[in-house]
């Protein structure tokens, strides 16, 4: 791979590394075994994440388990679903204001956070009963922090010891 932002002809090297998903804007996300490479001459970076839509479908689901939910949480589910904060503001009914607080750390009302989840349910390429009866329950697993690992092509959720 050659760098795109400078003139430099020298092929880049790729490096498995652990990070943080900070394209998806949540803290709490390390992809481990993720495709680096840095241009020598620039310094820009390149990261290989995979298949993009398979990695935030993963992520849409474990955090629709979680019994609740952050701001950046609610806001990277609201932006899976393909929302501005103004347009999903008016389609849910509340003020864009109440949104922004809500995704900038104000608590978020439980019924806000079992209808963002079962939108958020609703929107991935399978059904799962179990899901959207844990978030009737709200019910599910709590993570400080989603390790998630390439395997055969498809990211997963790393087994802890």
């Amino acid at each position: 791979m050659r760098c795109i932002s400078c003139p430099s002809d020298k092929q880049m090297k790729a490096e498995r590394i652990t990070t943080k998903y900070k394209e998806g804007g949540l803290e709490n996300v390390i992809l481990i075994g993720v495709e680096h490479f840095r241009c020598t001459s620039c310094g820009e970076e390149y990261f290989g994440y995979g298949d993009v839509e398979q990695l935030n479908r993963l992520i849409t689901s474990l955090l629709i388990e979680k019994p609740e939910l952050s701001g950046k949480e609610a806001r990277f589910l609201r932006v899976q679903l393909g929302y501005s904060s103004a347009m999903f503001a008016e389609k849910v009914g509340v003020r864009k204001e109440t949104l922004s607080r809500y995704e900038n750390g104000k608590p978020i009302p439980v019924q806000f956070q079992i209808m963002l989840k079962a939108l958020a349910a609703s929107s991935l390429p399978y059904r799962d009963y179990d899901l959207h009866n844990a978030i009737l329950a709200r019910k599910g697993r709590d993570f400080p922090e989603f390790r998630l690992e390439p395997r055969r092509g498809e990211w997963t959720l790393k087994k802890t010891a």
